[in-house]
């Protein structure tokens, strides 16, 4: 979805698109259908090419959407169900991949979306069912959790410390992570380590240690589970499992994948 805005060249174009997605409620309510329609048949080859035939129809679902609303002005993805309970997709072959294409017969096959039934489905609020089933019924979130979304000074931060005080309270098992940044910003020295996976040692003691002292009382009652303890390696793999980063040949560069080990 990112990707189809960086495409635009022109400021106007581009700013409009982004203000059509800024709202959490339309841009998880698109990748929630998305991740839906990954159960039909028609569809299931241009989601999973990612390459090609993804980027393609999501542009054309976000055009048609912007389209059909016209002057209307939306900020939940329920709005969007209400306003077109149809859409038809023009899939055409020619928008995926080779690998892909050959799964198509026909050189264009017309989808019917019944928007209407998802808006049915989630009953006006994007989140998972186990959110539904515990949170207040007015609450917006997104498909992967929950997010507070708002201007700056509107009280995001000051809820998130009465759910995390709630939560001690309760005996859930708590991560607080105040700064964010230092896990993107690449300030941290990081190595790679022998299975081919990148680790920030530094960062995550600390964040280990900061784990520890906020559950250190569930911690001390926990029983650790024989069966899986000193499995793991410091990269976080299980012992048997597959490599996380296997040996390939890399056509484009002429070259080994673990090359760097040389």
């Amino acid at each position: 979805m990112l990707d189809i805005i960086d495409e635009i060249t022109e400021d106007d174009a581009r700013n409009s698109l982004k203000a059509f997605l800024i709202h959490p409620g339309v841009f998880d309510g698109i990748i929630s259908v998305m991740v839906q329609e990954l159960r039909k048949k028609p569809m299931r080859p241009y989601l999973c090419d990612v390459n090609k035939g993804r980027k393609a129809l999501l542009k054309q679902f976000v055009a048609q959407i912007r389209q059909q609303l016209g002057a209307n002005q939306v900020r939940t993805f329920a709005q969007i169900c209400e306003l077109i309970p149809i859409m038809k997709l023009k899939l055409n072959k020619s928008d995926l991949s080779p690998e892909f294409a050959e799964l198509q017969n026909a050189e264009t096959v017309t989808y019917k979306l019944y928007l209407q039934g998802y808006h049915k489905f989630c009953a006006h609020h994007w989140r998972p069912e186990d959110t539904r089933r515990v949170s207040l019924n007015r609450f917006k979130g997104n498909n992967t959790g929950l997010m507070f979304w708002g201007e700056r000074g509107c009280g995001k931060s000051q809820i998130l410390a009465y759910v995390n005080a709630w939560a001690h309270e309760n005996s859930w098992f708590n991560l607080s992570i105040p700064n964010t940044e230092q896990f993107v910003d690449g300030k941290t020295d990081a190595f790679r380590y022998k299975n081919g996976l990148y680790l920030q040692k530094d960062l995550a003691r600390q964040l280990l240690e900061d784990l520890k002292h906020i559950n250190e009382q569930l911690l001390n009652e926990t029983e650790v589970d024989m069966s899986l303890y000193g499995k793991y390696d410091i990269s976080g793999v299980k012992d048997g499992e597959p490599e996380p980063c296997p040996r390939v040949w890399d056509p484009l560069r002429k070259c080994w994948s673990d090359e760097w080990k040389e």
